[in-house]
């Protein structure tokens, strides 16, 4: 979805499956926003695994930067999801910190939410921190629903709150994504980001 009032000035984004050659930036992103959460191995068997997605939101150089300084696409955020047999099991959403509160985790979470839509599954889980109440806030936005506690999940002590969202499978979960889209679209343009969509 392109927003038909985007202005040349508005940071473009792409959100694309990502490969191999990513992966240096995407370890870059995982030590300082997942504080490493996997190794290089970790993220090369997500890569192309058939029971699972592995997203990344690249910010696109301007014209001038790729001019001056053969400035590269940056990858500011990334997301994994795993698919167990009707399941969907979200396990990272990571998003740079400078690029933080600015519905770039919206976005990602609406492609692993679209990505579980088109596999069939019927719903979606995952845990988050307790103390992390934007996050919280975030998943509740999204229609998921908090389930029970893991205590002392992590590994400084801190407590998992278990999510679900169970209309995965639901025919008129379609319309909900597309409201859904809509709505981070709104948001993305806010803050004078342009969505470049590409299939993930």
């Amino acid at each position: 979805m392109l927003n038909p009032s985007a202005k040349s000035s508005d940071r473009k984004l792409t959100l694309r499956a990502i490969a191999e050659p990513d992966l240096d930036q995407v370890l870059a992103l995982d030590h300082s926003a997942l504080g490493g959460l996997w190794n290089r191995d970790g993220y090369q068997r997500e890569i192309g695994n058939d029971t699972s997605a592995l997203v990344g939101l690249w910010l696109e150089p301007s014209a001038e930067d790729r001019k001056e300084a053969h400035r590269e696409k940056q990858l500011i955020g990334l997301g994994c999801v795993w698919f167990i047999v009707d399941e969907s099991h979200i396990v990272a959403i990571a998003v740079d910190s400078p690029h933080q509160h600015q519905g770039l985790g919206q976005l990602l979470l609406l492609a692993l939410l679209q990505n579980s839509h088109r596999r069939g599954m019927t719903r979606a889980t995952l845990e988050v921190n307790c103390n992390n109440f934007r996050a919280i806030a975030l998943y509740e936005k999204f229609g998921f629903k908090q389930v029970g506690i893991r205590k002392k999940y992590y590994p400084n002590g801190d407590s998992a709150a278990i999510l679900w969202l169970n209309r995965l499978g639901w025919p008129q979960f379609i319309d909900t994504l597309q409201q859904w889209e809509t709505t981070v679209g709104d948001r993305l343009h806010q803050h004078h980001w342009q969505w470049i969509p590409e299939a993930p």
